[in-house]
C-alpha cells in the first residue's frame, strides 16, 4: 500500500543507490584512462541530488555535490575543458560551505569573513 512516508523512503533509497553508484563509477573512472565512467558518475550524482536538496538532507546533498565536483574535475582534466573545471570547482566550494556552515554559497556572502591570521610560516 502506498503511503507518503513509504514514497519518501523509496525516493531516499533511490538517491542513496545513485550516490553509491556514483562513488563506484568515480572510483573506476579514476583508474581508467577514458571518460565514460566519470561521465556516468556525474550523471549518477545528479540523479541522487534530485532528491537530496539542501533543505531536506543538507549533509547528503553536500557530499553528493562535492563528489560530483571531484568527478567533474577529473573529467575536465581528461577533456582539457577549463569551463568544466570552473564548474567543478564551484561545486566543490559549494559542498565545502554546506558542510562548514550548513548554508549554501549564495547565503555565505552575508556571513562575516574569518579573521585574518596574517602570513603563514613555512613548515
Amino acid at each position: 500500500m502506498w503511503t507518503p512516508a513509504a514514497s519518501h523512503a523509496s525516493r531516499r533509497e533511490r538517491s542513496e543507490t545513485q550516490k553509491n553508484l556514483g562513488n563506484a563509477l568515480s572510483s573506476l573512472g579514476e583508474r581508467e584512462s577514458g571518460t565514460a565512467r566519470l561521465e556516468e558518475a556525474v550523471s549518477a550524482y545528479r540523479n541522487a541530488l534530485k532528491e537530496w536538496t539542501q533543505e531536506r538532507v543538507a549533509l547528503d546533498a553536500a557530499m553528493s555535490t562535492g563528489n560530483q565536483g571531484v568527478a567533474m574535475m577529473l573529467l575536465a582534466e581528461r577533456k582539457n575543458d577549463p569551463a568544466m573545471a570552473g564548474e567543478a570547482l564551484k561545486q566543490i566550494e559549494e559542498a565545502f560551505q554546506l558542510t562548514r556552515t550548513g548554508r549554501s554559497c549564495a547565503e555565505c556572502r552575508f556571513l562575516p569573513s574569518p579573521p585574518d591570521r596574517g602570513p603563514r610560516s613555512p613548515r
